[in-house]
């Protein structure tokens, strides 16, 4: 679980297309999702995560997305 604090983000699932994070946005990534989140490309943004304990879970970290696929976030 993702909570937008300040700043403004994006969050976006593989193949689904990227959602915006503001301060009190709440955003459910459920398990073995694979995502990335970070800040929008014009603001900073400052987050909490939280991850809920569950069965066959757990937080696997990716490689970067670079800033040529940054650059072709879908909106």
């Amino acid at each position: 679980m993702l909570v937008g604090v300040a700043g403004r983000g994006r969050n976006q699932e593989e193949g689904k297309c990227a959602v915006e994070i503001l301060p009190g946005t709440v955003i459910h990534i459920h398990a073995n999702t694979k995502h990335w989140h970070g800040a929008a490309k014009d603001s900073w943004f400052a987050h909490l995560a939280f991850e809920v304990p569950g069965e066959n879970t757990s937080t696997e970290w990716l490689k970067s997305v670079s800033d040529n696929e940054y650059s072709k976030l879908s909106k």
